[in-house]
């Protein structure tokens, strides 16, 4: 209990990485899927000097790919949707639905919290934007494929879909 003992090495982290994506995904947890391929990309890219760049960028895509699988959540639509306007409050049985909704939501957030602690990602609030502002702030996209980073730009950047088909 009082002894210090020496981290796992990055080896055998990798490994519990790589086993975790697989869980995640048959899970169907794609956010902790996203996290932990991210976590499995950069050990790999760190402690394993020999890696091809081959396998580099078929890592980096699979994360990406996996950010990507994350879907958006209704609090994030709202949030990020440009029409701010709010209705005055009368207490039916909707808004009633809708404050019990709101303190559930905070429940599973606190607890997708804890798991992401529990599990070693560095981020008090898992999300989709949190893993998407990541790759884009650990230089992931660099080793992604061309192709994907045009999906991406596709995907999250263009809005209008008759704009999507057209680059599509």
């Amino acid at each position: 209990p009082g002894v210090n003992a020496p981290p796992p090495k990055a080896k055998i982290m990798a490994a519990y990485y790589e086993k975790l994506t697989n869980l995640f995904w048959v899970s169907e947890n794609y956010l902790f899927h996203a996290f932990a391929w991210y976590k499995y990309y950069s050990l790999c890219k760190e402690y394993n000097r020999s890696m091809s760049a081959e396998t580099r960028s078929m890592q980096a895509s699979a994360v990406l790919l996996a950010a990507l699988c994350i879907p958006t959540s209704h609090a994030d639509i709202v949030k990020n949707s440009k029409t701010g306007s709010k209705r005055a409050v009368n207490m039916s049985g909707s808004d009633r639905l809708a404050i019990q909704s709101t303190a559930e939501d905070d429940i599973a957030k606190e607890k997708m919290a804890r798991m992401a602690t529990l599990l070693g990602f560095h981020t008090r609030e898992p999300s989709r934007e949190a893993i998407l502002s990541e790759i884009w702030a650990r230089n992931i996209m660099d080793d992604v494929p061309q192709y994907l980073r045009e999906l991406y730009i596709i995907l999250e950047e263009t809005t209008d879909p008759l704009d999507m088909v057209e680059k599509a």
